[in-house]
C-alpha cells in the first residue's frame, strides 16, 4: 500500500486555511514527492502494518520540506539589523527539525534496520530457549545509535 498525503492533510500544519487553494498545486506536488520517498525507504510490510504511522511521518516531512521553501523564497526571511535593532528574518530551525522529526519516525521501519530487528528477535527467542536470558531486542542490534540512523 502506497503511503498517500496531500494538501489537506498539510495545510493545517503549515497554517494555510483549508479554503486558500492557491498554494494547492505546489503543496501536492512536494507531497507525492515526500511520499515516494518514504515508500522507498520504508519495508513494504510496514507500508501497511504501520501505515498511519507512516503518514504522520510523511507529512511532517512535507510540511517541513514546504516551509523552508517557503522560506527560502525572496522576501519571506530577509532580515535587516539598523542600530543594534533585528527586524524579520525567520528561523528554519523549527522547519528543519520537524523533517528530522519525520525521517527519525520512520528510521526503525527501514529495510535493513527492519532486518536488523527480525534476525535479534529470532536470536534472543534462540537463547531464550536455551538459558534464562534478559536482553531486548535492541540490545541485539548493533549500530542502531550508530549515524547511519541520525537524520
Amino acid at each position: 500500500m502506497a503511503t498517500t498525503i496531500t494538501h489537506e492533510d498539510v495545510k493545517p500544519r503549515v497554517g494555510v486555511p483549508s479554503a486558500t487553494t492557491t498554494y494547492d498545486t505546489e503543496m501536492d506536488t512536494v507531497c507525492t514527492a515526500v511520499a515516494a520517498g518514504v515508500d522507498a525507504a520504508v519495508d513494504a510490510a510496514y507500508l501497511t502494518s504501520a501505515a498511519a504511522l507512516v503518514k504522520l511521518a510523511a507529512i511532517d516531512i512535507a510540511t517541513g520540506t514546504l516551509i523552508v521553501g517557503i522560506f527560502n523564497r525572496p522576501g519571506y526571511a530577509e532580515q535587516m539589523i539598523a542600530a543594534g535593532v533585528t527586524l524579520g528574518g525567520l528561523d528554519k530551525d523549527g522547519a528543519k527539525e520537524l523533517i528530522k522529526q519525520g525521517w527519525a519516525t520512520l528510521a526503525p521501519y527501514r529495510p535493513d534496520k527492519a532486518t536488523a530487528t527480525a534476525a535479534a528477535e529470532a536470536a534472543k527467542t534462540q537463547v531464550a530457549d536455551s538459558a534464562e536470558c534478559d536482553l531486548s531486542s535492541d540490545d541485539m542490534i548493533f549500530g542502531s545509535d550508530s549515524a547511519e540512523y541520525d537524520y
